[in-house]
């Protein structure tokens, strides 16, 4: 298993490599020195010094993720944030997912309106309002609200809240 693990389970830079024992017998020869997990092993050197803080921060959060019951309980926690939004996007008369419902993220809910003017203007309002980072991708455009694992459900709620208003502000309902 080779993850990177920026976003959910530590800084950007750091990357978590599991490797089978029996894999390890089966380097070619020509993999280059650097790349070699085996040399690494049997030197039990390494070629650079590891991010010390960012694998400090990862044993944190992985004492934080089982506090919070593991990889179930991220799944469930993951699984009520998204619903949430996605319950406010499927109501609405206003957005509209990005995704089919068969391939949507529970990470990273996109959405849009039919005007990207109006994208624009709900972008500098929630920023306004205190919810950052919402402008989609420049080639896609629309929204995305990133949720990983440390955003909390009360400020998905209150996103939720947030899209609610602006859309009967705009709608006059």
């Amino acid at each position: 298993i080779y993850a990177g693990a920026q976003k959910n389970m530590a800084p950007a830079g750091l990357t978590v490599v599991i490797i089978r024992d029996d894999l390890i017998l089966c380097e070619k020869e020509y993999t280059p020195l650097m790349l070699s997990y085996r040399r690494m092993i049997d030197k039990q050197s390494m070629f650079n010094t590891p991010p010390c803080w960012n694998i400090y921060i990862l044993s944190l959060v992985m004492d934080w993720i089982e506090e919070q019951g593991g990889v179930e309980g991220m799944e469930k926690l993951r699984n009520e944030r998204s619903a949430m939004l996605y319950h406010v996007i499927d109501e609405s008369k206003l957005f509209h997912g990005h995704a089919e419902k068969s391939a949507r993220s529970g990470m990273n809910v996109t959405f849009r309106t039919d005007d990207p003017a109006i994208d624009d203007r709900f972008v500098r309002e929630a920023a306004e309002a205190g919810f950052v980072n919402l402008k989609g991708h420049r080639l896609s455009g629309g929204m995305r609200a990133s949720i990983y694992n440390a955003m909390d459900p009360e400020g998905v709620r209150q996103l939720c809240g947030f899209m609610e208003s602006f859309e009967k502000k705009l709608l006059g309902e």
